[in-house]
C-alpha cells in the first residue's frame, strides 16, 4: 500500500504526487521546503511531531505591498541604518516544532540575526539586516516554510494608540468606596 500523504504538510497528494528522495509531496512548495531543510541539516523538524504549519497555496504577488516605505514603517518595531526588527503574528504556531523552526530562521537566511517566538501571543520577533534583506523577503520565507504571517494594517494606528482607562477609573472608585467603608467600621 502506497502512502499518499505529503511528507511535509500531511495533505493528500492526489493522483499525481511529486516524488523526491523516496518521499511523496503534494506540491513543489512542500518539496522545496524539504530541500531547504535537508540542505541546512534541519530535517529533524520532521522528527519532532506530525503537525506542521499550513502551507499557503498561492503567495506570488501577495506581499508586494511590503515594498512600500510607509507600510514598512508601520509594521516594524525598530529601524536603523542597517537593522530592522519586526513582530509578526503567526496563527499556525501550535507546538514545540513550530517554535524550533521559527527560532532557527537564521539558518535558512543569513540576513536574519535573531528570531524569538512568543508562544502565548503566537508572534515571532525577527531581527534582520535591512541592507541586504527586507520585510517582504522575510515574510516570503515564512510563507514558504508554512508559517504565513497575518498582516493587517488595521492593527497599526498612526500616532499614539488610545488606551481605554474605564477599568482603571472603576477600580479607583471601588477602592475609594472600600476605604470609606473600612473607616466607618472602625468606630
Amino acid at each position: 500500500m502506497v502512502n499518499n500523504s505529503c511528507f511535509h504538510c500531511g495533505d493528500d497528494c492526489g493522483s499525481h504526487p511529486i516524488s523526491f528522495q523516496d518521499k511523496s509531496y503534494c506540491c513543489n512548495g512542500c518539496k522545496t521546503v524539504f530541500e531547504i531543510f535537508n540542505e541546512n541539516e534541519l530535517t529533524c523538524y520532521y522528527d519532532m511531531g506530525n503537525t506542521r504549519g499550513a502551507i499557503p497555496k498561492e503567495i506570488e504577488g501577495k506581499y508586494d505591498f511590503l515594498s512600500q516605505e510607509n507600510i514598512i514603517e508601520k509594521l516594524t518595531d525598530f529601524r536603523s541604518d542597517t537593522l530592522e526588527v519586526a513582530t509578526l503574528y503567526i496563527q499556525h504556531i501550535h507546538c514545540s516544532s513550530c517554535i524550533w523552526i521559527l527560532e532557527n530562521l537564521n539558518k535558512l537566511n543569513e540576513n536574519i540575526s535573531d528570531s524569538q517566538v512568543n508562544f502565548g501571543k503566537k508572534t515571532v520577533r525577527i531581527t534582520y539586516n535591512s541592507d541586504t534583506s527586507n520585510l517582504k523577503e522575510i515574510v516570503l520565507l515564512l510563507s514558504s516554510i508554512g508559517y504565513e504571517p497575518y498582516i493587517s494594517l488595521d492593527d497599526f494606528s498612526s500616532g499614539k494608540s488610545h488606551i481605554n482607562r474605564t477599568l482603571i477609573y472603576k477600580l479607583g472608585v471601588a477602592g475609594f468606596g472600600f476605604g470609606n467603608i473600612m473607616f466607618l467600621s472602625f468606630p
